[in-house]
This record gives structure tokens, C-alpha cells and sequence, in this order.
């Protein structure tokens, strides 16, 4: 049996017999890298564009930051850390909407004006527990550190039909990490004059 094109003739006995390993066989003697193919990837950015941010704050349920008809700013954990500010306050300066007052230096007594409200318009949840003071209605801010925060919603105007007379100005939801893994104990210490 010949094949024959223009003037080259192969027999088909003569050719050596050539396997190629499948991508998943192991290879002798060398690495095996598997590639994803180019519909893999495209399939993984789709699903990453599916994905929406979901907001609790806004209707006291879940639903997705594009239909929520209110406006609602959310801090991430990315923009927390890279804004290298040791405080919430410092990071809440930057939201549109929002202004952040102290009295005396660090430490002081730290207030938020929303939509400029009083700061006992502004009610402040952390872990969706209400921790605005009883007495002035309003929450100091001041010692509130950025180190255990996953994430902050903001919700601007007035909110009362949903959280009552002392959301007049907006809500603010301070939703701290959680702890994964083994206990552990930390330690430290300062002193200085």
C-alpha cells in the first residue's frame, strides 16, 4: 500500500509507530504541566462577573448592591488594609456623605454627621447589634481600631422606616472577621512617656 503526492512515495509499513501520551498520562522523565484550556478561562471570568455584592443593610434582607434603591457605599476588607489607617475613623473620612469630627486629640470624643444630620441621626450596628449610647444617642468612634474588620456598609439618608427615629441621617453596618482555625493568645506591650 503506497501513497503517493507529486513525486514522494512513503510505504506504510516503513513508518515507525508514534503514540503521544494523552495530557493526563504521566510522561518518564519529565514534569507534567496541565494548561488550562482557553475556554476554561474565559468560563472562570464569567463567572466572576456574575458574581454581586450583596448588602443586609439596606432592607434588613439579602439582595444584591444594584437593586438596592437607596444610597449605599460598602467598605472591603482590601480597601480597609490598604488605606493603612489604624482607625474607623480615619476610613470613614473618605466615604462620600459622611463627616467625621474629634474633639481633642486621639482618643477624644469622635462623632459622624451624615448628610448633615446630628450624629444621633446616624444609627451604628456592629455584628447587626445596635450599639448607639442610650443617653446621647450617638456613638464615639474613637477607639474603634481597623484590625478586626471585614467590612462596612454605609447606607446614606433617611432609613427610619426600617430602623425607627434615630436613623434619620443614615446606618452604618461594622461587620468584624471571623475567627477560623485554633485558639490563639496574643501579647503585647508598649511603653513609651
Amino acid at each position: 500500500s503506497e501513497t503517493t503526492n507529486d513525486d514522494i512515495v512513503f510505504e506504510k509499513e516503513s513508518l515507525p509507530e508514534v503514540s503521544s501520551p494523552s495530557i493526563t498520562e504521566p510522561v518518564k522523565d519529565s514534569a507534567l504541566v496541565q494548561v488550562p484550556e482557553i475556554n476554561e478561562i474565559s468560563k472562570v471570568d464569567e463567572i466572576e462577573e456574575d458574581i454581586e455584592e450583596i448588602v443586609v443593610t439596606a432592607t434588613r434582607t439579602k439582595q444584591s448592591i444594584k437593586d438596592v434603591g437607596s444610597s449605599i457605599t460598602v467598605v472591603t476588607k482590601e480597601q480597609i488594609e490598604n488605606s493603612k489607617s489604624p482607625l474607623i475613623l480615619d476610613v470613614l473620612r473618605n466615604v462620600p456623605g459622611i463627616e467625621v469630627t474629634r474633639t481633642q486629640g486621639i482618643g477624644g470624643t469622635t462623632s459622624i454627621f451624615m448628610r448633615g444630620g446630628n450624629s444621633a441621626h446616624t444609627l451604628v450596628f456592629i455584628d447587626g447589634v445596635q450599639v448607639n449610647s442610650v443617653t446621647s444617642g450617638s456613638f464615639n468612634f474613637a477607639n474603634l481600631t481597623t484590625d478586626n474588620i471585614e467590612r462596612i456598609e454605609i447606607l446614606r439618608g433617611p432609613q427610619s422606616t426600617l430602623y425607627g427615629s434615630e436613623a434619620m441621617g443614615g446606618v452604618i453596618n461594622i461587620i468584624t472577621k471571623k475567627g477560623e482555625g485554633e485558639t490563639k493568645v496574643t501579647i503585647g506591650s508598649e511603653y513609651g512617656t
